[in-house]
């Protein structure tokens, strides 16, 4: 029997992900620092200067430069 669906791929990478996630918590820990995780919607397009979200900031995938405050 062959395996070809891609739920099955899926969630067999999301194993792999979820474990690297694990060690990678336990070695912060273990250093005393703290793992924090960030909600991955809109993180291309908000600014880290002054935390406008648009779609425009992003002008191509290696380009960033917020229409509001003009960082890049």
């Amino acid at each position: 029997m062959c395996f070809k669906a891609g739920w099955l791929k899926r969630a067999l990478l999301d194993m792999a992900f979820g474990g690297f996630l694990q060690k990678l918590a336990d070695k912060l820990v273990a250093e005393g620092r703290l793992l924090v995780k960030v909600d991955p919607r809109n993180t291309s397009r908000t600014c880290s200067h002054c935390g406008y979200v648009s779609k425009k900031n992003r002008r191509s995938q290696a380009v960033f430069v917020c229409v509001r405050c003009g960082y890049s």
